[in-house]
């Protein structure tokens, strides 16, 4: 699916959502409704209930998640899609297929490939998400009324984690969600001694995939408003909170993402503005996004320093096992 951030309301391409005249509701089937139900309930949990491999008390950043309520989800939604696949077979029809289907398909094939060479949990962690992601796309690609309510739900998700981690950070505490999954330390500590500095992590495992799911809903957001598939007042708010969770994060990566993001909201804004004279919506997501990032970093100076002075020292000084993973 193509989308023309240029032009409000617009989403070109085969799974076009565009707003049409009214027309006779298609008939949709109990089975289509259910796993339309399963991708948004899949998404709204994915950052709750993570089961682990590994030692629990094995330092943070050499855990990964290998279970949780998304994969429950996608499981079931994996079964009604071999169903379908197997009834259309029976009746002689042709799958669909797509750049999109073929392309992950090929990506699931060589993750298969690299699972039977060196066989691992994480691997078969690996294979498992993989999986969700696959159905998720196929089941929008087919459906594309599910575009709105999935951006939607990353975005609510987004900004329920981005407040949770602005509230530990401020009470410098667990909030007592541990019924969704949070740690009673939820932190990352950069530094040591009267240096030492928190980096809050959600309901999540550790605050860099919680960053990057918030860096993914500001632009959910952007390509939203600019659809009218959004209140504005909640895309602003939603890239305002996930702006403070970057700027909270002390993540390299996620500042020049944050750069690049910026750069292509502003060019957008641009380019509406030589076109249609309205860049307003997009432009306001991009500032908001800014002022979250502005308000947060300082209060996060300590995380940031700490971070960029063991990053000019290289790799190795990261202390993180991040070359001993690689070798």
């Amino acid at each position: 699916m193509a989308v023309d951030l240029a032009t409000p309301g617009a989403l070109t391409g085969p799974s076009s959502v565009q707003a049409t005249p009214k027309a006779k509701k298609a008939n949709v089937s109990g089975r289509e409704v259910l796993a339309d139900q399963l991708v948004i309930w899949g998404i709204a949990t994915s950052t709750f209930f993570l089961v682990f491999f590994g030692d629990p008390s094995e330092n943070r950043w050499r855990r990964h998640p290998f279970f949780s309520l998304v994969d429950v989800f996608a499981l079931l939604m994996i079964g009604f899609g071999l169903a379908e696949a197997a009834k259309a077979l029976r009746a002689g029809r042709r799958l669909p297929s797509t750049p999109i289907a073929k392309a992950l398909v090929v990506l699931l094939g060589a993750l298969v490939l690299s699972f039977a060479v060196h066989p691992s949990a994480m691997g078969l962690a690996t294979l498992m998400h993989f999986g969700v992601v696959v159905v998720i796309a196929r089941q929008i690609e087919q459906r594309p009324q599910l575009v709105r309510p999935v951006i939607l739900t990353v975005m609510s998700i987004a900004t329920f984690e981005a407040i949770v981690a602005a509230g530990q950070f401020i009470g410098k505490r667990a909030l007592g969600l541990q019924i969704l999954g949070e740690v009673l330390d939820p932190f990352i500590t950069f530094g040591d001694g009267p240096s030492t500095a928190l980096v809050p992590s959600g309901t999540m495992f550790h605050p860099y995939p919680l960053t990057g799911f918030c860096l993914l809903a500001v632009a959910l957001a952007a390509v939203a408003v600019r659809a009218s598939m959004v209140k504005p007042a909640f895309a602003i708010f939603t890239a305002c909170m996930c702006g403070v969770m970057v700027g909270l994060s002390a993540s390299i990566a996620a500042a020049l993402t944050a750069a690049l993001l910026g750069v292509a909201l502003l060019t957008a804004s641009v380019v509406a503005m030589k076109k249609h004279k309205a860049p307003r919506p997009v432009a306001a997501v991009l500032l908001a996004f800014a002022l979250g990032i502005s308000v947060a970093a300082p209060a996060a100076k300590a995380a940031w320093q700490w971070k960029g002075d063991r990053t000019s020292q290289g790799v190795e000084a990261a202390g993180n096992g991040r070359v001993a993973l690689l070798r």
